[in-house]
């Protein structure tokens, strides 16, 4: 028998962390919302990786999915298409693995769904100090000591930037009155967007081959199609681990905004019908 179409497809791009992907499924595992797949779309990893997704496989079962392609050098959108071709949902939830979700993240996204929409949020990107304290201590993920040990870290300490963006603000009227009902772009590793809109753009755009601008790229096509864009901070919570960062080229940031004044750009050439 085939199992129901889930509400949502949760999509997150991974290579070769498996501690941090380890820590990520446990936050999957625990969201209030049931009604989902997980489908991770993995660059390349070692067996290391697929031993983490074999055992939460257990907890999971067949939400869980593993696409894989061999490793050949940094080619993100090239796997993120595949994923996308086993999905099975309207809503498409896009994170990365490096991170923990709040238990209502998966239901934010879902609320804040619209015809031909994409919804974006944003992160609170941990200190060092405390994403390896997270590491040895997941039991004590959400707890009051976790909120008081992150205020304390970001508050006091300043070492994580942005951290009031890990306390959930869930009415909406709260939300405009703190400013928090606006983002400037889409962050790749929190956004949702309507199937039948990423398949109108073609999805990810093969055609880039680097570390960053994938998201910046699809952010545009998304602009020009007309797409309903709404974005929050403090909802779809979710932690970013700390770890070394790639840089990006060094012509990237010329090269969007460049990008960002083109209005006619709407379907990458190289994409998901290829």
């Amino acid at each position: 028998m085939t199992n129901p179409t889930p509400e949502v497809s949760l999509v997150a791009t991974t290579y070769n962390q498996p501690i941090d992907l380890d820590l990520y499924l446990r936050t999957v595992a625990g969201q209030s919302f049931s009604d989902f797949e997980v489908i991770i779309a993995d660059d390349g990893s070692g067996p290391e990786t697929k031993a983490v997704i074999d055992r939460h496989r257990k907890i999971l079962g067949e939400k869980l999915v593993h696409v894989w392609h061999e490793d050949l050098g940094y080619r993100k959108t090239k796997i993120l298409n595949l994923a996308l071709r086993r999905v099975r949902s309207e809503l498409i939830v896009f994170t990365d693995s490096d991170l923990i979700l709040h238990p209502e993240f998966l239901a934010d996204h879902y609320r804040m769904r619209k015809p031909r929409g994409l919804f974006m949020g944003r992160r609170v990107d941990l200190a060092a100090s405390i994403s390896e304290w997270v590491r040895r201590t997941p039991e004590r993920l959400f707890s009051p000591y976790f909120y008081g040990k992150l205020c304390l870290n970001g508050w006091l300490f300043h070492e994580t930037p942005n951290v009031n963006r890990g306390i959930r603000v869930a009415p909406e009227p709260i939300a405009r009155l703190l400013g928090m009902d606006r983002v400037p772009d889409l962050l790749g590793s929190n956004f949702s967007i309507e199937r039948k809109l990423l398949t109108e753009l073609n999805g990810f755009n093969e055609a880039l081959e680097h570390y960053w601008g994938e998201d910046g790229d699809l952010f545009v096509r998304a602009r020009n199609a007309g797409a309903t864009i709404t974005g929050r901070k403090s909802y779809a919570v979710q932690f970013h681990l700390w770890h070394a960062f790639r840089k990006p080229k060094p012509d990237a940031e010329a090269w969007y905004q460049s990008l960002l004044r083109d209005r006619t750009y709407v379907r990458c050439e190289r994409g998901l019908s290829d």
